[in-house]
């Protein structure tokens, strides 16, 4: 439901940011789909050897509103977020991992960002973009874990936390008129410059802030379309 309204959101306010008079300056709003795949996490087991595990990969949607710099060229600001996406943890119970279960828990993923690039004219319509952005991003894990020999009593895991940091972006995209009000596709990469370790202590304590930060996606990649006034 909250994509829905959002990508709803996204198309009504496209044609009306268009008729946004000229300032001197372009403006771009864009939708993108955005694929993540959180890291891996150690999960200490009693009297077993340690697990690694590592939530699915995930695809969610957001926005990204780009308005070039007053008395500049070529210079964005960049706006935007994305929508919370979610993913279970993968190791199911078996005889090869002593029947550890993670997949009752989900992993929850968005962002809000705010940032500065620059674009550069490759071809008429073709833009190379190269953008520094701080992302704050919102983690939670919660859900069942059973992480002892059969039988088990679930440890309740249900940790949330902030994580701001810088990110880089590379991205590529192609308007179908060079000059003016037009549509445009793109794509583009993302990686983080900081990255938390995970807490040292046992189960189930080391489920705090700074393991489910230990978790947040290192990269990004998304496909975008939007359009250019």
């Amino acid at each position: 439901m909250k994509t829905i309204t959002f990508l709803t959101a996204a198309i009504l306010v496209t044609p009306l940011a268009a008729q946004v008079p000229d300032r001197g300056g372009e403006s771009r709003i864009q939708v993108h789909g955005e694929f993540v795949r959180p890291r891996e996490v150690i999960i200490p087991r009693s009297g077993l050897n340690d697990l690694n595990d590592q939530a699915e990969n995930q695809i969610g949607f957001g926005i990204r509103l780009l308005g070039e710099i007053p008395g500049t060229n070529n210079w964005y600001y960049t706006l935007g977020g994305k929508l919370e996406s979610s993913s279970k943890f993968a190791s199911k119970p078996s005889p090869a991992n002593s029947h550890t279960d993670t997949t009752g828990i989900m992993y929850k993923y968005s962002y809000w960002t705010v940032g500065a690039g620059y674009l550069w004219d490759l071809a008429p319509g073709l833009n190379l973009g190269a953008h520094l952005e701080v992302r704050g991003e919102s983690l939670n894990a919660s859900g069942d874990l059973y992480a002892d020999p059969l039988p088990s009593t679930a440890q309740r895991v249900d940790t949330s936390a902030t994580y701001v940091r810088p990110w880089g972006r590379l991205s590529l995209d192609y308007a179908f008129k060079a000059a003016g009000t037009s549509p445009f596709i793109g794509l583009d990469a993302s990686v983080a410059m900081l990255k938390a370790s995970q807490a040292n202590s046992l189960t189930p304590s080391y489920w705090d802030e700074k393991t489910v930060k230990s978790m947040a996606p290192q990269v990004s990649f998304s496909v975008y379309l939007g359009l250019k006034f």
